[in-house]
């Protein structure tokens, strides 16, 4: 019926008439007949159990190359941010004065802090 208004002007003789005819198309015989027709097969579901139809199952698999793709961009972001951060704090990582062990640690607190500091709760 909202189709039927939006198609014709608001007080339209042609509204009713129109509903109508839809209306005895959609519940008469001729219907029924299309249905059995097109979907009469349709009805019941097919037995899982049978040996003749075949069924394609959605695995890991099947998403191989996607999965492969994601994998990729991770690593290559993950790179990127280590070698900015490590650009960005080279003054702590290139000072030979501080132990390689403390360098290290300081530079992991600095990472831990900065990466709490920027989640917005």
């Amino acid at each position: 019926m909202l189709l039927i208004e939006q198609v014709f002007p608001i007080g339209s003789p042609l509204v009713s008439d129109v509903s109508r005819a839809v209306l005895n198309v959609t519940e008469g015989e001729e219907m029924s007949a299309i249905e059995n027709k097109w979907f009469k097969h349709q009805n019941r579901c097919p037995d899982s159990s049978a040996s003749s139809t075949s069924s394609i199952r959605l695995g890991i698999e099947r998403f191989w190359v996607l999965f492969t793709i994601a994998g990729i961009a991770v690593v290559f972001a993950t790179i990127i941010y280590l070698v900015r951060f490590l650009r960005e704090y080279n003054y702590i990582w290139a000072n030979r004065a501080i132990p390689a062990q403390a360098r290290i640690r300081r530079l992991f607190k600095i990472f831990c802090e900065r990466d709490l500091n920027g989640i917005a709760l």
